[in-house]
């Protein structure tokens, strides 16, 4: 079961997977029939240091799981890391996990974890500075793509709002 799982959760449709009561699975609709239905895309997490050497502290992932909205939670406390909740590239569900989700109905999805670079806030007041552009560039700006520092399991209540 742990595998199916995991291949359904990691699998290239990225749908949230709804669990019965039952602990029997399968994967929801497309598209879902309300907008809170849809899980986050990515959970995006604010870091120290700079964006090659990010310092992830238990505050920014209390301020990541925070962010989150629509009824989503985010799971805690199965990562194999100290993180509150990011897993590494590496984990997969199964074992005490894969039983876990099928004991706790609703909708399961997989996020993506990201970083992205710091804005530029030389300006006054801290915002941008004049040379700052649409592209996000400027001399201040550390600018670049995100960075994903894993995954995350994200569950909502079937019939919440």
């Amino acid at each position: 079961m742990s595998e199916a799982l995991d291949e359904l959760l990691h699998g290239p449709s990225a749908l949230p997977v709804l669990v019965k009561p039952d602990g029997t699975y399968e994967t929801t609709v497309y598209p879902p029939a309300t907008l809170a239905e849809y899980a986050p895309e990515s959970i995006d997490i604010d870091y120290e240091g700079s964006f090659e050497d990010g310092q992830i502290l238990d505050h920014h992932e209390r301020d990541a799981i925070g962010s989150v909205e629509n009824g989503w939670t985010v799971l805690t406390g199965w990562s194999a890391d100290p993180s509150l909740f990011i897993m590494r590239n590496d984990q997969y569900i199964g074992g005490d996990l894969a039983e876990h989700i099928a004991g706790t109905p609703g909708l399961w999805a997989v996020v993506s974890v990201e970083m992205h670079p710091h804005p530029c806030g030389a300006g006054k007041d801290g915002m941008p500075c004049p040379e700052w552009t649409e592209h996000e560039t400027c001399e201040h700006a550390e600018g670049g793509e995100s960075d994903g520092v894993g995954w995350a399991l994200v569950h909502r209540e079937v019939g919440d709002s």
